[in-house]
């Protein structure tokens, strides 16, 4: 039997529709379609509400007042624009999200840089791929009744996962700019026990120190995609897409030889602007345009050893304009890995990875259980 709450919905619906049905002479399947289209963008904001209330990383504990009212203007002048969400038996899904923060009589943007609003798109894509499964030993015999391992090839495959996480910013009717990314190529179909490694970790070169089995990695999903004949129209990016082998170099020299960061880097009142366009911005997307499972088995990177693998990103420049424009943080809450935390708490993406560690890792050489100790 249908609740007290559902019986009400219900005839506040009907009593709508028969009302714009009669006197505005609307089709009802137009006024029912949109009220599930803000429906459900109203569900979606509330759950963002209800994570910044939950808290998940200590914002309000380490920031105290202060963190309070920023979280409080951010849900006053939030809005969800559209978002989707899709998930298949097979093992693939995605959240695609446009969430858009437009200026009001409880907080204004910076109006010198923003006429109306500022977007933060949110993308997050977990596919299934196949590729070598782990040589395995067997014991044999010797003539001395000892035991020996031996190792031979096998010809089975294995299914592996790639997860892709970003986070793209602009502002009014602007171009979009990259914010943050976070990619894993995983040996399984769920995170490995052994501790994640980054992607260009000489662990992943071969013996003549090249990263060649990520661009072939990268090639076959290229190729896959083709044949699949989908189509990445990933805005702006697309144009700019790098495959493994160059993300590996240009990364190389951005997070990983590079020192992480400084609260200098990231504030806006305590950045400098000299090294503003000292160094090409570089982009971090994967040039993958397969949504589907693999049919053959891919030349995936180093996987025998059944440890994950990740890459991640975040541009200061970005992440500047991103501080700037809201002018959310007029206290210096956002010092650090605050402001990291902050975009992480949108619910746009899985939990079964470790992304957030991943991306402190990645960008301020830490792990998540080390900024809680």
């Amino acid at each position: 039997m249908p609740s007290e709450l559902t019986i009400s919905v219900r005839q506040a619906l009907l009593s709508y529709l028969n009302n714009r049905t009669s006197q505005y002479d609307d089709i009802a399947v137009d006024v029912l379609r949109i009220i599930q289209e803000e429906s459900t963008l109203l569900l979606e904001k509330q759950y963002i509400c209800d994570a910044f209330d939950k808290d998940p990383f200590q914002l309000k504990g380490n920031g105290g007042k202060d963190m309070d009212l920023i979280i409080s203007r951010v849900k006053s002048i939030l809005s969800v624009t559209s978002c989707d969400r899709c998930t298949t038996k097979e093992g693939y899904s995605s959240v695609n999200a446009v969430v858009k923060l437009e200026t009001s009589d409880n907080h204004k943007l910076n109006s010198k840089e923003v006429q109306n609003s500022v977007s933060l798109t949110f993308s997050f894509e977990r596919k299934p791929f196949i590729h070598p499964g782990v040589e395995e030993e067997e014991e044999t015999a010797n003539d001395d009744n000892s035991t020996k391992a031996k190792k031979h090839s096998n010809s089975y495959e294995e299914k592996g996962t790639q997860i892709k996480y970003t986070i793209d910013l602009s502002r009014d009717y602007d171009k979009k700019e990259r914010l943050l990314i976070i990619e894993v190529i995983a040996s399984g179909e769920a995170p490995s026990v052994d501790k994640a490694i980054p992607m260009m970790d000489e662990g992943d070169m071969d013996d003549n120190g090249d990263d060649d089995e990520w661009e072939e990695f990268d090639d076959n999903n290229d190729e896959n995609g083709a044949e699949s004949g989908d189509n990445d129209d990933d805005d702006e990016h697309s144009s700019s897409a790098m495959n493994g082998n160059e993300i590996q170099s240009k990364q190389n020299n951005s997070y990983k030889s590079k020192s992480p960061p400084s609260s200098q880097d990231l504030h806006p009142k305590k950045r400098s602007k000299q090294n503003d366009h000292d160094e090409e911005k570089s982009t971090t997307e994967m040039s993958v345009k397969s949504c589907n499972t693999s049919k053959t088995a891919l030349s995936a990177p180093s996987l025998n050893d059944g440890k994950d693998r990740f890459a991640a990103y975040v541009d200061p420049d970005v992440l500047y304009n991103f501080i700037n424009w809201t002018q959310l943080d007029s206290n210096n809450c956002f010092d650090g890995p605050e402001v990291i935390y902050f975009l992480m708490t949108f619910p746009f993406y899985e939990h079964e990875w470790d992304l957030v560690g991943f991306l402190l890792e990645a960008v301020f050489g830490m792990d998540d259980d080390d900024d809680e100790d």
